[in-house]
């Protein structure tokens, strides 16, 4: 549930704060307060906003942007909306927190425990620590067995990639940047053999060369739009041009010798293409 609203790395939801660093910004006396009564100290930046319009209507979200003529306000979905100055009546902030309280009531004392530990070491060295390095956090997995038969078919074109629309769900990295295998759909082939298809997009800024680097290519088939990459090594790189790129992943996973798949985008100083991972829901 805290996926919901809370992102770690910037994959996840985007109503409540970025989760990444909590261990080390705040003590666990308060991590504890605030998961029993949220309402007690909303962070800054948190506070829910009402804002009236000149025609009457309501807009609740939070600021995110106060400009000379409009305001960017992020929605209860976590969308953001730009509301004309011209067109606000008036604003005001509404006590309380959205997190509802009672959130942890339903949890035996070692869960309870457990939830706590987690979120007081986020932040710390080691596997709780989230790295600058570009690994890929937000994934979407195809429920759709059409699509990976399509794939593995040869059919690469707009074909091969439109199926994954139709039965799609959303998967998060660890924090230390893997994924396990055990989370992804299982698709079967024809053959009644095994597989995952996962995808996620890298928006270019600049054309030129995008490396992945990947913790294991055994079993492991990447397309970047239509072309397939030849992975040889744990790298791989091919030619773009500015835009937002779809990159689909299939896994063996009958054949595969990994507990997590883990795919970085790599600068490898050799006309990189600047780019960032799109990590919105």
């Amino acid at each position: 549930m805290c996926q919901n609203c809370h992102a770690l790395g910037g994959a996840g939801g985007r109503l409540g704060p970025d989760l990444s660093s909590l261990g080390t910004s705040s003590p666990i006396d308060n991590i504890i307060q605030s998961l029993l009564d949220p309402s007690e100290s909303v962070k800054e930046g948190y506070e829910l906003q009402k804002v009236t319009k000149t025609d009457g209507s309501i807009f609740m979200g939070y600021l995110v942007g106060d400009g000379t003529d409009e305001l960017l306000m992020r929605d209860m979905s976590g969308q953001e909306t730009s509301l004309p100055k011209n067109q606000v009546a008036n604003r005001e902030n509404v006590p309380g927190s959205l997190m509802p309280p009672g959130l942890t009531a339903s949890l035996e004392r070692e869960e309870f425990i457990d939830l706590v530990g987690y979120l007081s070491k986020l932040g710390s060295s080691g596997d709780f620590r989230v790295t600058n390095e570009k690994f890929v956090r937000t994934w979407y997995a195809s429920t759709d067995t059409d699509a990976v038969r399509s794939l593995l078919s040869g059919a690469v074109a707009s074909e091969a990639i439109a199926p994954i629309e139709k039965g799609r769900m959303p998967l998060y990295s660890r924090v230390a940047g893997g994924l396990p295998l055990e989370e992804i759909p299982v698709l079967k082939d024809v053959d009644d053999r095994e597989y995952g298809l996962l995808t996620f997009e890298v928006e270019v800024l600049g054309s030129g060369t995008l490396t992945l680097g990947f913790n294991s290519i055994k079993a492991l088939r990447v397309w970047v739009g239509t072309e397939e990459l030849s992975l040889t090594s744990t790298e791989a790189s091919t030619m773009v041009d500015p835009g937002k790129h779809r990159v689909q992943v299939v896994l063996d996973l009958g054949s595969a010798d990994q507990e997590f798949l883990r795919i970085q985008v790599l600068e490898d100083g050799k006309q990189s293409s600047q780019n960032r991972l799109v990590t919105e829901n």
